[in-house]
């Protein structure tokens, strides 16, 4: 909660109190209106730098469960994640396009994702056959079974602990 919103608040109770043992002094009516006004104004504003923030870490993220489960929450927030499972589930049906395009249609319209995903430089290092071949089974293989210990939960216990465990 914001310092200033609460103490706007604290303000506007107060001066109700006094109103109470007041009741006709117009200079505190008018206070108690200017209060709740600036109250209201700096909570909306308040309101929109939040959505704002939030709108600015949701960038870049449209991979995670997070921004999935909060585009549901917009579309109709009081139903269940079944319900928003199948209003989005209609709207890609009737979605006239291919899901490609369906998909950049959400991103454009709710997250607008406006991440560098440029990854096409050329490497500038000196050249390695050895590294171009491809991967083998065998090398597959002996790595897994060279790491198993450390993903075992014995060996992960005795990395973490240097001992046995109970």
């Amino acid at each position: 909660m914001d310092k200033h919103l609460l103490h706007l608040w604290d303000t506007h109770r107060g001066l109700l109190r006094r109103l109470k043992r007041q009741k006709h002094n117009r200079r505190l009516r008018l206070r108690i209106v200017t209060v709740t006004r600036e109250a209201e104004e700096y909570a909306t504003e308040l309101s929109r730098r939040n959505w704002d923030q939030k709108c600015n870490e949701l960038q870049g993220t449209l991979g995670f469960k997070r921004t999935w489960v909060l585009l549901w929450a917009l579309i109709d927030p009081t139903t269940t994640k079944t319900k928003s499972c199948k209003t989005t589930q209609n709207i890609a049906h009737r979605f006239e396009g291919t899901d490609w395009e369906l998909l950049e249609h959400i991103k454009q319209r709710y997250i607008d994702d406006k991440t560098n995903t440029d990854c096409s430089r050329a490497y500038t290092g000196e050249a390695n056959p050895a590294l171009d071949e491809p991967i083998t089974t065998e090398e597959v293989q002996h790595a897994m079974l060279s790491d198993k210990e450390h993903y075992t939960r014995k060996g992960w216990y005795q990395q973490r602990y240097d001992t046995e465990p109970r």
